[in-house]
């Protein structure tokens, strides 16, 4: 079990995400058409953004990228349809207004694909290991080399890569690597460009498309879906008793609001999964305070939910506001109506100050936690290491490591466990 614990403006949220998170296990099909498509080595002749169409037997349309030549990254994925192929435009071309740093980490939260990611073994759970070698071991297949290891995942926009697939998503992942591996044998000799596979930008209209006939690919051409305008969502506002107590509230101040999306996931239970929850940052720009406005897990289902939140926190706080300046339209939408029952102007500013330095320390929290979580694991692994030594080794240690252990030891600030290790390590010494 992982467990993720941050302080956020005053508020713990303690978070489970589960380590075992009751894996289907990949069929054999899937993986026998990862392991001859890895031996095409399809990325070191398309770039990701050289974009071609799959068609699938059920007559859904992917988008496939393939990942690898620029050497970070090795995999492939098929963005599912319109609403996929949105996901990638969108993280392909960036944003266009001004970003926060919440908005551009939350850009990249946007994927809704399918995918097969080639990784080392450290990438991938116990699990996720022993499938791959158990599989391996049975058809005579030796894992070396980088990225060695095919694991299968599924991105939904704004959750938690997930590795729980329905029969159907096996089946596009199946389809999408055959008609890969039949691209990589009809590239033999030539360039993506000779067979119609071109890099898209903004202005493409249509790309090639590829289906199965008989296992031999077929080769179409198919128009890219229309770009879409976000539609964000607009609750229609409080019950008029909330209001009436939030205006009952003497003193009017402005606020600076943005609509935020928190980097770590939360999850309910252990078959669900994790989602990377909404908060709507609410500061004052009369004395800098952040309101504690409780985060929401399914904004874009019951946006109403993070209203209430912010009402209650106006109320336990005795803030009244007197005007709301927003970061962008999807905080002015939320907002909008909740503007007007006060009689209040909700407007786009950019330059939010207040807002800004709030953001600024919640974002040298998230690190702080990162670098800790880090600091630990290099404890453990550095005890780990003392505990194979042997007695006359660790008593030849330096006095001042030995010191250290000890007043780790004594600090009661490590767990017990950690405590208890070092403590047997000194006993030895």
């Amino acid at each position: 079990m992982l467990k993720h614990s941050h302080l956020l403006m005053d508020i713990w949220y303690t978070v489970d995400i589960l380590d075992e998170r009751g894996i289907k296990m990949a069929s054999d099909k899937l993986y026998e058409c990862a392991f001859e498509y890895k031996k095409t080595k399809l990325w070191k002749k398309l770039w990701d953004t050289e974009i071609f169409a799959v068609k699938f037997s059920d007559g859904e349309i992917g988008y496939v990228s393939v990942m690898g030549k620029g050497g970070t990254y090795t995999g492939i994925a098929v963005y599912v349809g319109d609403d996929g192929f949105q996901s990638f435009r969108e993280i392909a071309e960036g944003e266009t207004e001004s970003s926060s740093f919440f908005k551009e980490r939350e850009r990249m939260l946007k994927q809704s694909c399918l995918q097969v990611a080639f990784e080392t073994k450290g990438e991938l759970r116990e699990e996720e290991l022993a499938e791959v070698r158990d599989y391996a071991k049975k058809h005579g297949i030796r894992l070396s080399g980088k990225n060695a290891y095919p694991q299968f995942l599924k991105y939904v926009p704004n959750k938690y890569p997930w590795n729980l697939l329905s029969e159907k998503e096996e089946t596009y992942i199946e389809e999408t690597l055959k008609i890969a591996i039949n691209i990589a044998g009809q590239l033999n000799g030539k360039s993506a460009q000779d067979i119609g596979i071109k890099a898209i930008d903004g202005e493409t209209e249509k790309v090639v498309l590829f289906k199965l006939d008989n296992q031999k690919n077929i080769m179409e051409q198919t128009a890219l879906p229309k770009k879409k305008k976000e539609v964000y969502p607009q609750p229609t506002g409080l019950d008029d008793f909330t209001i009436s107590t939030i205006r009952r509230i003497k003193k009017k101040e402005i606020f600076e609001c943005e609509l935020v999306r928190l980097p770590e996931p939360v999850q309910n239970t252990p078959e669900e999964q994790p989602v990377f929850p909404m908060m709507l940052m609410l500061v004052s720009a009369k004395d800098g305070m952040i309101l504690p406005v409780n985060i929401v897990a399914d904004y874009e289902e019951n946006p109403e939910q993070i209203l209430q939140n912010m009402a209650e926190a106006l109320k336990t706080g005795k803030r009244r506001p007197g005007k709301l300046l927003v970061r962008d339209e999807r905080t002015k939408a939320l907002l909008d109506n909740f503007g007007k029952q006060m009689g209040i102007e909700v407007r786009i500013e950019r330059d939010l100050p207040h807002l800004d330095e709030a953001q600024e320390c919640m974002i040298e929290e998230i690190w702080a936690d990162g670098e800790e979580d880090d600091d630990m694991f290099q404890l453990q692994q550095m005890i780990e290491s003392m505990e194979k030594l042997p007695d006359d080794v660790l008593r030849s240690m330096p006095d001042e490591l030995i010191e250290q252990l000890e007043i780790m030891a004594a600090s009661g600030a490590l767990p017990l466990e950690l405590q208890y290790r070092i403590d047997d390590i000194l006993d030895r010494i």
